[in-house]
């Protein structure tokens, strides 16, 4: 019937996205850039000074660069497409990571790329003693289960996100805001997931 139907679909790659990017970094770039450019724009024709359009052409392209890079920082971070979760990790790269070697997401503040424990939102160790591990900011975890040895680390894009000892940490400033209970519902939406692939597997 129809839930059949909808579940074959599924199982073929339907896609269905958990995690949105945020382009608005990128875009505050191209507004200040074009700013810059209309400025130097017009001091250029003031004062007939050549270089100031040398400025101005360089502003412009640095415009459509950003932009360019909005677009790709829109692009999903966390995506469901049947067995796999495809995480973004950069601007060029994504993992089509197997759901049911994924343990649990969680908040956290950790610095981006220092592993931390697993499924507890607890930092390690190591990173609460190590005061030069970088940036602290808002970051959603990934955990990946420790029998997925060939998915303990993977290169990412340094501001978008680090992957590191089966954490992936994907820095808040890069995703859609989201309050506290939107990460609870995307907890519950990977417990979800994984019911209904074990469900599938059992009736095969």
């Amino acid at each position: 019937g129809m839930a059949g139907r909808a579940r074959e679909g599924e199982e073929f790659g339907v896609s269905e996205i958990w995690l949105r990017g945020n382009p608005r970094p990128m875009i505050v770039v191209a507004v200040i850039a074009a700013t810059v450019a209309a400025a130097l724009a017009w001091a250029g024709f003031a004062t007939g000074i050549p270089w100031f359009a040398a400025g101005a052409v360089a502003a412009v392209i640095v415009v459509g660069a950003s932009l360019v890079l909005a677009a790709t920082a829109a692009l999903p971070r966390i995506e469901r497409r049947g067995r796999d979760l495809r995480l973004r990790v950069a601007p060029t790269r994504a993992y089509d990571l197997p759901i049911d070697l994924v343990e649990c997401f969680f908040h956290g503040a950790h610095a981006i790329g220092r592993p931390v424990e697993p499924c507890t939102g607890e930092a390690s160790e190591h990173e609460e003693h190590d005061e030069s591990s970088g940036r602290r900011r808002t970051t959603l975890v990934v955990r990946i289960a420790e029998r997925a040895r060939d998915w303990q680390e993977r290169p990412t894009f340094g501001p978008w996100a680090g992957w590191k000892r089966g954490s992936v940490v994907l820095d808040g400033l890069w995703y859609e805001p989201l309050p506290m209970e939107g990460f609870a519902a995307l907890a519950e939406r990977l417990v979800q997931a994984k019911r209904s692939l074990t469900r599938r597997e059992g009736d095969e």
